[in-house]
């Protein structure tokens, strides 16, 4: 394939990586209080280091976190989200995938 379509499909050189994150919030965490635990989440974890996610929310949160434009996340990355978890509390459960292909992957959502 050339290069011009592997750039326009993101494919060889020019894939863009992303990886899933799931984690269960504990039953104490009020639900009030579940806005300000998201703020903190995407201001603290994805937004401080550059990244953006999207996914389901509640008390179990399935997400899928990459990089604004055409970049890829890092195992840095994973491992800045993974230590921001540590630090939680209020986080029960929570497991961080491998770097997948942002564009040519399934996202499980579990």
């Amino acid at each position: 394939m050339k290069k011009r379509l592997r750039r326009k499909f993101r494919l060889g050189e020019f894939r863009e990586l992303g990886f899933e994150v799931s984690f269960r919030l504990s039953e104490s965490v009020a639900d009030a209080d579940l806005e300000k635990f998201w703020d903190l989440f995407i201001g603290e974890a994805i937004e401080a280091h550059a990244l953006m996610c999207g996914g389901g929310c509640g008390r179990v949160w399935d997400v899928f976190v990459t990089c604004p434009g055409r970049r890829s996340a890092t195992e840095q990355n994973r491992r800045e989200i993974a230590e921001w978890f540590q630090r939680r509390p209020e986080v029960l459960d929570v497991r961080i995938g491998q770097l997948i292909d942002a564009w040519h992957s399934d996202f499980t959502g579990s």
